[in-house]
C-alpha cells in the first residue's frame, strides 16, 4: 500500500482518501500522512461506511478474504491486491457474494495494464482468435519459503506471485483445459523453476517458465501465429515483430526507456485509473474475481500435476 498504491492513487486528483486502516497504529498513521486521509482506524469494522464509496485492500491473502467479504456485505466496491484469499474455494465464495450483492470487485493484476503488455495484447489480437503457440517467462525472487498461511514454498510462490503470469496466460489465449508441470529445484533450498505446458480451449498451446531461481525480476512474452508471425516482448520496455509470414522482420512495435516507478511500465497507474472510472458499475469487466478464481484454479491444476509426477517416480531401493 505504501510503496505502490498510495503514490499512484495520489495521481487521481478527483478522489480523496477518507480513512486508512491497519492493525499496526504506526503503519496506519504513516499511510494516513502519505495519502492525506482525514483519519485512521485499526479495524475495518470501525469505518463509517456512509463516508466512503470504494476501498483499496492490500494485505496478506490469508486475511484479505475476511476484510473483502466485510466490504462486499456493506456494498463497498473494492480494489483487492492479488490474491484475495488463499484457496480457490474461498475466492469462489467471494465471487458468489459479490454477484449476489452486485458489488464491483477488481483484482490487482497490474501487468494487464502495463504499457508494453497492453501493446502486445492489441497487436496480436487479430491472430489470437485462432490457435497460437506462446512462451511466457516470469522470474521473481520472492517468496522462497512458506508465506501467509501456505506452508509449501512452491505453492506459496505460485499462488502469491506466479498467479500473475497465469492470469496473463488466460487473458492472452483463453481458458486452459490441460496442464503438465515439471519442477526443477536448485541450491540454495527454496530456489526453483517451474516449467508448465498448457493446452487451451481454442487449441492454442503455451509453455510457461517461472520461478525464483534468479535474484532479479524478469518477464518475457513470445507468440507464434498460424500466419507464421512472431511477436516478442523481451522486457517491459519493448515489443517487436521478429517474424512476418515466416521471414525475419525485426520491426519495433513499441519501445520506451521510461521506468516511471512502475506507473505505466508495470501498470500500477492505469489499473487504478480503470478502477476509479468503473467502480460505480455492478459488473467488473476485468480483472475480476471470476478471473482470479480461474487463475487460482490453474494454480491448483499445476500443483496436482506435480503431485502426479511425484507419485509416478520409481522408489529408490538401497542394497545392504
Amino acid at each position: 500500500m505504501q510503496s505502490t498504491l498510495i503514490p499512484h492513487l495520489l495521481h487521481l486528483p478527483e478522489y480523496e482518501v477518507t480513512v486508512c486502516v491497519d492493525i499496526d497504529e504506526e503503519a496506519a498513521e504513516t499511510a494516513r500522512r502519505m495519502s492525506h486521509a482525514r483519519y485512521r482506524v485499526n479495524a475495518v469494522e470501525e469505518i463509517d461506511m456512509s463516508e466512503i464509496d470504494a476501498a483499496l485492500v492490500a494485505m496478506p491473502s490469508d486475511v484479505a478474504g475476511s476484510v473483502t467479504r466485510f466490504l462486499i456485505k456493506n456494498n463497498i466496491a473494492c480494489f483487492v491486491e492479488k490474491s484475495p484469499a488463499n484457496t480457490s474455494d474461498e475466492i469462489e465464495d467471494l465471487l458468489t457474494l459479490a454477484r449476489l450483492r452486485d458489488v464491483y470487485v477488481q483484482i490487482g493484476f497490474n501487468y494487464r495494464y502495463a504499457d508494453a503488455i497492453a501493446n502486445f495484447y492489441t497487436r496480436t489480437a487479430p491472430y489470437r482468435e485462432r490457435p497460437c503457440v506462446a512462451t511466457l517467462d516470469f522470474r521473481s525472487k520472492h517468496p522462497s519459503s512458506s508465506e501467509w498461511g501456505i506452508e509449501d514454498p512452491v505453492a506459496a510462490w505460485l499462488y502469491h506471485n506466479g498467479v500473475h503470469m497465469l492470469d496473463l496466460l488466460r487473458w492472452l489465449l483463453g481458458d486452459v483445459e490441460h496442464v503438465h508441470a515439471e519442477l526443477v529445484e536448485a541450491a540454495p533450498p527454496g530456489k526453483f523453476l517451474l516449467v508448465v505446458q498448457a493446452r487451451h480451449s481454442n487449441g492454442s498451446v503455451s509453455t510457461i517458465r517461472m520461478g525464483n531461481m534468479t535474484g532479479h525480476f524478469d518477464i518475457r512474452l513470445d507468440l507464434f501465429t498460424l500466419e507464421a508471425h512472431q511477436f516478442y516482448m523481451p522486457h517491459l520496455g519493448e515489443v517487436t515483430q521478429s517474424l512476418r509470414d515466416g521471414r525475419v522482420a525485426g520491426d519495433v512495435l513499441y519501445r520506451t526507456p521510461n521506468l516511471d516507478n512502475g506507473r505505466g511500465r508495470a501498470g500500477y497507474g492505469p489499473e487504478l485509473r480503470y478502477f476509479a472510472q468503473n467502480f460505480q458499475q455492478s459488473t467488473t469487466t476485468a480483472p475480476s474475481l471470476a478471473d482470479t478464481l480461474k487463475a487460482s484454479q490453474l494454480c491448483d491444476m499445476i500443483l496436482q500435476s506435480l503431485d502426479r509426477q511425484n507419485l509416478m517416480k520409481p522408489e529408490m531401493l538401497s542394497h545392504r
